[in-house]
């Protein structure tokens, strides 16, 4: 099993804000980022979704294709620190209120889906 999600990453330096969509094998996918090229944000788990490998890269594959790549580190944080280590650069975006709020919103959609499937298979074996 694996976890697709999105998470909210805070520059410490300038406080502009940014968001990841990704896939972990981590149960909590907040130690993704456990690592020294992340020390410079604060990064919150904002929706994250248990399942099969095949359905969580499905799920990120379609969030990409929908909310594509839309910024670089280098010219939106706008400083001289380097980013060949931050790992998943290319799954990143800064989105507007409206589309932080759909990105959640499938999110959602597909969890309460899903668990309802999960429900309905375990009640009917």
């Amino acid at each position: 099993m694996s976890k697709a999600y999105m998470m909210e990453f805070t520059d410490r330096k300038t406080g502009k804000q940014f968001y990841k969509f990704g896939v972990t094998r981590h149960h909590d996918a907040l130690k993704r980022f456990a690592r020294p090229e992340y020390n410079d944000f604060d990064i919150k788990c904002v929706a994250s979704i248990v399942g099969s490998d095949e359905a969580v890269i499905f799920l990120e594959s379609a969030l990409l294709a929908f909310f594509p790549k839309n910024i670089w580190l280098e010219e939106y944080i706008g400083d001289e620190r380097q980013w060949d280590n931050f790992s998943g650069i290319t799954e990143i975006v800064s989105l507007t209120e409206d589309q932080y709020k759909l990105a959640v919103r499938i999110f959602y959609n597909v969890k309460t889906r899903v668990n309802k499937w999960r429900t309905k298979v375990a009640s009917s074996g």
